[in-house]
């Protein structure tokens, strides 16, 4: 698979990679660092190509970011049981770097956390880099009209309280990713 580093641009040819998994680290020939790659954002189109990294059915990966060790647990079983893959972070610290470096498809964010907060966490993602097209759905117990209309602003795909965490959030998952009768976890 032809593949572009995401620091100097350069093309590089990647064979040993999972194609169940969406990030790969690679050392660059051009840049000679050993780089992130994400399969879906960094793969070059071409007509030549066998097979495209968006067309492999694969589990879809959610980062699940709560600094309550139970709700985070909750929402990891329920995804997990949906055919999900599931990552985790118990602050908006980490989940910014597990961001960076698991690429998943899908954050599911904590609105409250302390230091970096879920409104941190959206702005971060959709101000910057290739991937900042993923989607955020934003999870808290104080439902506030306001606090949504600055979420949307931003740029977030959604909220859920977390009342109705267990009923709503796998049909909530499917619907940011686009998957249409929120049953299926592999790519379209």
């Amino acid at each position: 698979m032809l593949v572009r580093c995401p620091r100097c641009r350069a093309e590089n040819q990647v064979s040993d990679y999972d194609p169940q998994q969406r990030a790969v680290r690679y050392l660059c020939s051009g840049c000679d660092c050993i780089v992130s790659l994400d399969l879906l954002l960094d793969q070059v189109p071409s007509s030549s190509a066998p097979l495209s990294f968006a067309r492999v059915e694969r589990p879809r990966t959610i980062l699940v970011a709560d600094d309550d060790a139970a709700t985070r647990a909750v929402a990891a079983e329920i995804l997990r049981e949906a055919g999900y893959d599931v990552l985790e972070a118990g602050d908006g610290t980490a989940a910014l770097d597990s961001f960076e470096r698991g690429h998943p498809d899908l954050l599911l964010v904590e609105l409250l956390m302390p230091g970096v907060n879920g409104v941190d966490i959206v702005r971060t993602v959709r101000g910057g880099g290739r991937a900042r097209s993923t989607p955020v759905l934003v999870m808290g117990s104080v439902f506030k009209p306001d606090v949504v209309a600055l979420l949307e602003s931003l740029g977030a795909a959604g909220f859920i309280d977390k009342d109705g965490l267990v009923d709503t959030l796998v049909f909530r998952v499917a619907q940011a990713l686009g998957e249409h009768d929120g049953t299926s976890s592999t790519a379209l």
